[in-house]
């Protein structure tokens, strides 16, 4: 066995036992497809804000036939679990570009890098974002988590004319979800994942 298969195995073993103490287990043992998602957070973010946005991403997955399990960054460190996929909640930086020129998305909530499975989203401008809005900040931000996921399991390019991976977010209540064919894609990708 390869160094590489060795610790592919491990990390699935890992995921199995993460998902059979949690909510995941169902998922298993109904065979829907299951996103294991390790969530960073370097923001000021509450835990109960950060429970409605995990709760809020959750349901836009969910109305796909799929289901999200969180791991939090401690829990993934100290029990040593791989998740296939990372969100970081943080505050808004520049990134540079080539040059080391700082330059700033200012509209942009999130950025997502496919290639590394993992997605930056911005809480201080998710909640100057809110400012607004009837919607709670946790709301707000478990769409744009949702939509990152999205970026992170949907070929390029992702973003579509209507719901959740529009580019822009909406203010509306109702849950927005993704196409019938962006939720094949998802499907798909996330059987197909070790």
């Amino acid at each position: 066995m390869t160094k590489t298969t060795r610790r592919r195995a491990v990390c699935a073993a890992l995921i199995i036992a993460v998902l059979r103490r949690t909510s995941g287990a169902a998922a298993m043992e109904s065979g829907e497809p299951t996103a294991v998602v390790r969530v960073d957070h370097e923001a000021a973010v509450s835990a109960s804000e950060l429970q409605v946005a995990e709760g809020r991403a959750a349901e836009v997955f969910r109305r796909i036939g799929t289901r999200v399990t969180w791991v939090d960054e401690e829990t993934a460190i100290r029990e040593e679990i791989l998740a296939p996929y990372t969100v970081v909640v943080m505050v808004g930086r520049p990134w540079h570009d080539d040059g080391g020129r700082a330059r700033l998305v200012d509209n942009a909530l999130g950025l997502a890098a496919p290639a590394a499975h993992r997605a930056h989203v911005y809480y201080d401008r998710v909640v100057a974002m809110q400012g607004g809005s009837r919607r709670s900040i946790g709301s707000i931000l478990g769409d744009v988590i949702a939509h990152e996921l999205g970026h992170l399991l949907l070929p390029p390019p992702s973003h579509s004319f209507t719901g959740i991976m529009r580019p822009n977010v909406s203010f509306d209540w109702p849950i927005e979800t993704f196409t019938e064919a962006e939720a094949r894609q998802i499907r798909s990708q996330l059987r197909q994942a070790p």
